[in-house]
């Protein structure tokens, strides 16, 4: 179970919250370097949405594994 648990958190928050969040400001910076539209990136911003990733990553990877019919069956399934 602390494999799911680990599995799901880190790749929803490297895969979603670290990618999103350098996406995201190279964007902002950008549109901020060629438009009079300024761009700030606030710490708190950035923590919430990773921690929200995070949440929400160990969400969906724990709703599965703890489905009655998921913890029944094999790993390797046989036929």
């Amino acid at each position: 179970m602390s494999q799911i648990i680990s599995e799901s958190v880190v790749l929803s928050v490297f895969g979603r919250g670290v990618i999103g969040t350098i996406l995201g400001a190279v964007i902002a910076m950008t549109i901020a370097a060629f438009t009079p539209i300024p761009a700030a990136i606030e710490a708190w911003s950035v923590a919430l949405g990773i921690g929200i990733t995070a949440i929400v990553g160990l969400f969906f990877g724990l709703y599965p594994a703890m489905r009655p019919r998921a913890s029944n069956r094999s790993s390797v399934e046989t036929r």
